[in-house]
């Protein structure tokens, strides 16, 4: 695979998204040159960081869908590709050893330094997709690190919570133009101004979530877009929201439920005075919110303000019984 090749997949896979695209293009086709460069055999002596890649976002953007697309362009350049889905896995269970019987490796409590050495042995060029590390998001940095010391593997990582590990982009929703484009792709469907007005309304409503548009799509065949833009979500992407929402603690739950009422977000010391916990309190689900890509933040008149994705929020709504 080219970088110019590349490129094109990407474009031809995935609307929009300009600013992640270019990121992951100078990414994969810095490694991309350096695998071109190096005469066989002078891998096992090549020592770098930054051979990971982590997108990262909320609930129904895409990530998985981006990683696995990823790794399948790329595939011509690895000697093999391994998709691991890590939400099986939990913090019981030594990730180096789920990852190594996952690749075909015999284990049983192995430790990072085992895997490392017997991905060595192998000689083996090995593209890795560690997918929802957010089930297991401390031991997963770890791993991922340390992969990154091997000059023959790559990792790709979808996570919702933020980890360092390397590279990353964090994913958002769709621009209206991009959103009715997925529409078109998933149906040929002619639409009359009106219905195309509807349509339009509908991706501003889920602010453009990859999931939800497919899923919206796929309504077509049953709705018109005047009865899918009333129709709530629900479906698939209440589902991936339910498994962040589950992993919440009660001071989180009770944050994300304050803001339910700020339509047009909040600042932290507003969002204070209702969550019951106390500036601090506040502060602290917040930051751990953010991290978890569970509530969007934007900066106005110098004030931070947060506030949630409609998806999110509608969940929200109905999961904590707050009007909206």
């Amino acid at each position: 695979v080219t970088p110019e090749s590349f490129e094109e997949g990407l474009n031809r896979t995935h609307y929009g998204l300009q600013k992640p695209k270019e990121m992951i293009c100078d990414f994969f086709t810095n490694l991309i040159w350096r695998y071109q460069q190096l005469a066989p055999g002078k891998e096992r002596s090549m020592k770098r960081t930054g051979s990971a890649f982590l997108f990262v976002g909320p609930p129904g953007v895409g990530k998985t869908r981006f990683a696995l697309e990823l790794a399948e362009i790329e595939a011509p350049n690895w000697d093999e590709v391994f998709w691991i889905p890590l939400q099986p896995a939990d913090s019981t269970v030594r990730l180096a050893a789920y990852v190594a019987r996952s690749i075909g490796i015999a284990a049983h409590m192995m430790r990072h330094s085992d895997l490392l050495e017997a991905m060595t042995d192998r000689g083996q060029r090995t593209l890795i997709v560690l997918d929802n590390a957010e089930h297991v998001a401390a031991e997963a940095q770890r791993l991922v690190r340390a992969l990154g010391e091997l000059a023959d593997v790559a990792v790709i990582v979808t996570s919702r919570d933020r980890i360092d590990a390397g590279a990353s982009v964090e994913l958002a929703g769709l621009g209206v133009a991009d959103g009715l484009e997925v529409f078109e792709a998933f149906r040929s469907v002619t639409t009359s101004a009106a219905e195309r007005s509807d349509l339009e309304a509908f991706v501003h409503r889920v602010q453009g979530l990859p999931l939800a548009l497919r899923l919206g799509a796929s309504r077509l065949d049953v709705l018109t877009p005047r009865q899918l833009l009333e129709t709530p979500g629900g479906g698939a992407l209440s589902d991936a929201v339910q498994t962040s929402w589950d992993r919440l603690d009660d001071a989180e739950k009770a944050t994300m439920g304050a803001l339910v009422a700020f339509r047009g977000g909040a600042d932290a010391l507003t969002l204070a005075t209702v969550t019951g916990l106390g500036e601090e309190g506040t502060l602290t689900a917040l930051a751990e919110l953010r991290r978890r890509s569970l509530v969007e933040m934007q900066d106005v008149d110098r004030r931070r303000r947060f506030s949630l994705l409609a998806a999110i929020r509608e969940f929200v709504a109905e999961t904590s019984d707050v009007t909206v």
